[in-house]
């Protein structure tokens, strides 16, 4: 039917896309040292992401760079220092973190960047933390998901994008929060908005669950070595 035939041809597309990419990845990661491949994967998976309109450029300077692009006096940066301010000017001022054996300083920092930056997704996550700190003392000592064996080798060589059929402009979500207080497993977030989470919350486990993303989106030939993974 034309239905079917519709069909065969978009998955036909997005396979020829998935290898299109794969090829350019390929060959610019050619001359790249192996140190810095995972970075380079990284910021490739990222960079479809804003190219297919699924995150936004401050999205990838915050997974980048975190509370550093504050220093920023134009673009991105400067816009999110202007939110900051905002908020402390509205008189929800954050004044350090309320557990620094929960959280540190420097992770406050970002937890509180994550809620002015994006009222809608992390606007309350500083009073969870606060008011929820026995749960947050339980999820943090945990670790993120991690990638089996057979996930791995059951997974496509290369995945074209994966959306969530109920809503085609969200990636699906990957679970890399499920070990949070139920307040944020249940939270609506896509993987790119969970890594901000994990990266304002747990940064040693950054490295790994943004392979996991890279792995997810794009395909194990994507996947390149990171710590959490060795």
């Amino acid at each position: 039917s034309l239905a079917d035939m519709e069909g065969e041809n978009s998955t036909s597309a997005q396979r020829l896309g998935a290898r299109a990419a794969y090829e350019v990845f390929s060959k610019g990661s050619l001359g790249i040292l192996e140190e810095h491949r995972f970075a380079f994967a990284a910021m490739f998976c990222l960079n479809v992401a804003v190219s297919e309109g699924l995150i936004k450029e401050l999205h990838v300077l915050l997974l980048a760079r975190g509370t550093d692009i504050l220093a920023d006096v134009v673009g991105e940066g400067a816009r999110a220092r202007d939110a900051c301010l905002a908020v402390k000017a509205s008189g929800s001022v954050y004044r350090g973190s309320p557990n620094q054996a929960l959280v540190s300083n420097a992770n406050w920092e970002m937890v509180f960047l994550l809620s002015a930056v994006f009222p809608r997704l992390f606007g309350k996550l500083p009073d969870s933390i606060k008011q929820e700190q026995k749960a947050w003392t339980s999820a943090l000592v945990e670790m993120p998901p991690r990638l089996s064996a057979s996930e791995f080798s059951a997974a496509p060589e290369l995945a074209a994008p994966a959306f969530d059929a109920a809503s085609p402009q969200r990636v699906a979500h990957a679970g890399m929060c499920r070990h949070f207080p139920k307040s944020w497993r249940q939270q609506h977030l896509n993987c790119f908005e969970e890594l901000l989470l994990i990266r304002a919350l747990q940064p040693a486990h950054f490295a790994g669950c943004m392979a996991r993303t890279v792995f997810d989106r794009l395909g194990r030939l994507f996947f390149v070595w990171a710590p959490p993974y060795s």
